[in-house]
Formats: structure tokens, sequence, C-alpha cells
């Protein structure tokens, strides 16, 4: 048997109330619309600067791309990657940013990111 939810339920409650004699508003919540992935969240002001392994890593709060110094740039048409909570950059050595890029890639919130690179050796200084 599979549950009923929605307009359907709610049709259903109107019509056995109804039936029964008694009366009832029912009204279907509105469906939350899926947030837009064009839409960028508001940023905040937190930023962070990691250090180690030879590279340095400066990131915002904020869906955007992430940028390695080292990387050429994507090809043309070629979609850029945006992260979900961060955006930002690292420069210096080539190991030390793509062990930090991977850790960033992998956390899912600007927390994780700084926990994940802390976790990992570098000094991270939140502001």
């Amino acid at each position: 048997m599979r549950a009923l939810a929605g307009p359907t339920l709610a049709a259903l409650l109107a019509i056995g109330l109804s039936a029964c004699g008694g009366s009832a508003q029912v009204t279907a919540e509105e469906p939350t619309p899926a947030p837009d992935p064009q839409v960028e969240p508001a940023r905040t002001d937190r930023s962070l600067r990691a250090m180690g392994h030879g590279a340095e890593v400066r990131l915002d709060e904020g869906t955007g791309p992430l940028i390695d110094s080292n990387a050429p740039p994507p090809p043309p048409g070629y979609p850029i990657y945006r992260h979900p909570a961060v955006h930002g950059s690292c420069h210096g050595d080539l190991a030390g940013c793509s062990r930090a890029g991977n850790l960033v890639r992998a956390a899912t919130t600007f927390d994780a990111v700084v926990s994940a690179l802390a976790a990992d050796g570098f000094e991270c200084v939140v502001r």
C-alpha cells in the first residue's frame, strides 16, 4: 500500500468530512520551488587563508569557481566547476594545490573545508 500525500490526501479528507456531515477547509500546501542553480546564495563575510604543503589557499564563502594557478584554463565552451560553498584560488606548489583542491572539492560546506584542510596539516585562518 502506498502512502498518500499532497492534494490527494487533502481531497480525501475533505470528501470524508463532508460525507460525515462535517465541514472542513482543507488547502494543499504550495510546493517549495527548487533553488535555481544559476542564482548564487547570499555571501557572508567569512574568508579562509590556508598555508601548507607549499601552497597558499584563499577562499571566500559562497558558491563559485575554484582556481588553481598551476592548472591551464578550461577549453573554450567547457563549463567551469562551481563549488557549492566556497570560491577562491590556490597558488604555490603543484602537489600542494592538488592536495588542497581534492580536499576542498570533497567538502560541501565552508566549515567542512576548514576542517578538512586543518586536519591535513594546513594552517588555517578564518576571518
